[in-house]
């Protein structure tokens, strides 16, 4: 018996993680592997995270924003309009690259 897919409003805070995650990440020429390394997570982890599919603690989440440098309220920082779309195409490519499309 597989999941159901749970949708992800663009609003919630696991969403703003997701978004400013990525956005700190790639701004400070950081792979996924390697703020894996520095956070002590796995990538795989981090992609996750990235991708809204799994959630992530208070204990985790300061040490991600250990790893970027920033407070933890850095990754919760509300979206700015270009944001949210940026975070929704993010999401959609790596949607695609996983499906192999």
């Amino acid at each position: 018996m597989s999941k159901p897919s749970i949708s992800v409003p663009s609003c919630s805070a696991r969403h703003r993680i997701s978004v400013n995650m990525n956005r700190l990440r790639t701004a400070r020429g950081l792979s996924q592997e390697k703020l894996g390394e520095l956070a002590d997570f796995h990538r795989t982890y981090v992609s996750q995270l990235e991708r809204c599919v799994t959630n992530i603690s208070v204990d985790g989440l300061e040490r991600l924003a250990a790893a970027l440098g920033v407070d933890v309220v850095e990754l919760l920082q509300p979206l700015m309009d270009g944001d949210a779309s940026e975070g929704a195409h993010v999401l959609t490519q790596q949607n695609l690259h996983r499906s192999g499309r």
